[in-house]
């Protein structure tokens, strides 16, 4: 892949947008001569046909443009500095992201870099718990049994790739009425009802296609990955959990809402003991998208699924 810098990212796109223009104005020209020139008609008509199918081209290559330059602006805002951004992923057609829109997904881009307990960044308002680092400082020091939890070591390491991001607002739990919530507008819903019915989904009738009372024994069910891949236009290796750093340095860049809901969701981090990380709790109102800890129970537990605690689905372009 090249990287484009945002100075770069930027000319690129001032070319495009008068090419853009110069298309569009040769197809009224165009136009307006066919209209005075009958006998020329078919003609015409093939010259406005191929310019037309320009136009779309241009259009199509100028969005995609434009969404690389944004990431590119929002990473060096968020991190003090120039961050290149590699090509679009091949999935990434102009057809392919429209439909991720109408789904409420968006693709991100995060650069290979280790989020360290200490580093200077004055945007990453909400950071990890100091729990986190010390359950992946234990690993790195081989500390085990006595110090509690221990997770991988690379675990705060961006990988650098684009993701897929579902960027919905996680609703509140109702423990009062032991019911779980539904995403709005959620894609996920009518596969979790087929599988739920099915019996390979636990949860009680009323939860239907809710993403809660779900126990994470079913991220590792190749039918039900498989399906969501087949929606999402993408290979079922490419889709996943979002990791805790992930969720977390989002969440301070782009969807601070991920961290104000009194419910939580599931990571596809596990400590080295087969606990499944989950997080993002806020209490009293205050955003907790620093909160990342081990689930009570395994991952592979059934016991793990509750009414206040989701999951959301990333596609990884780096597989």
């Amino acid at each position: 892949m090249i990287n484009i810098s945002c100075k770069q990212h930027k000319i690129f796109i001032g070319s495009l947008k008068e090419q853009f223009f110069i298309v569009a104005k040769q197809v009224n020209i165009a136009s307006s001569a066919q209209s005075n020139d009958a006998l020329n008609f078919d003609r015409n008509m093939a010259n406005i046909s191929k310019l037309r199918v320009s136009v779309i081209e241009k259009r199509k290559e100028l969005k995609i443009e434009l969404l690389k330059n944004r990431e590119c602006k929002d990473l060096s805002k968020f991190f003090g500095k120039n961050i290149d951004v590699p090509e679009l992923p091949a999935e990434a057609t102009l057809e392919n992201i429209q439909h991720w829109e109408k789904m409420e997904m968006e693709l991100r881009y995060l650069p290979s870099i280790e989020m360290t307990e200490k580093a200077k960044l004055a945007a990453w308002k909400f950071r990890p718990y100091k729990e986190f680092y010390q359950m992946m400082n234990y690993a790195k020091l081989g500390i085990f049994k006595t110090k509690g939890p221990h997770i991988q070591h690379d675990s705060a390491t961006l990988k650098g790739s684009w993701l897929l991001v579902d960027k919905r607002e996680r609703p509140g739990c109702d423990t009062y009425n032991n019911h779980a919530g539904e995403f709005k507008n959620d894609y996920l819903s009518d596969i979790i009802k087929y599988y739920r019915a099915n019996g390979a989904i636990s949860g009680k009738e009323q939860d239907a296609g809710s993403r809660f009372n779900i126990e994470g024994a079913v991220f590792n069910n190749s039918d039900f990955v498989s399906a969501v891949a087949e929606k999402l236009k993408v290979r079922a290796e490419q889709v996943r959990l979002l990791r805790a750093i992930e969720f977390n340095v989002l969440g301070n860049m782009h969807y601070s809402h991920w961290g104000l809901s009194d419910s939580e969701e599931l990571f596809s981090d596990e400590t080295l003991d087969g606990y499944r990380l989950r997080g993002g709790r806020s209490i009293a109102n205050f955003n907790h998208l620093g909160d990342i800890s081990p689930c009570q129970f395994k991952s592979d537990d059934s016991f793990d699924a509750t009414n206040d605690r989701a999951f959301r689905f990333i596609v990884d372009f780096s597989k």
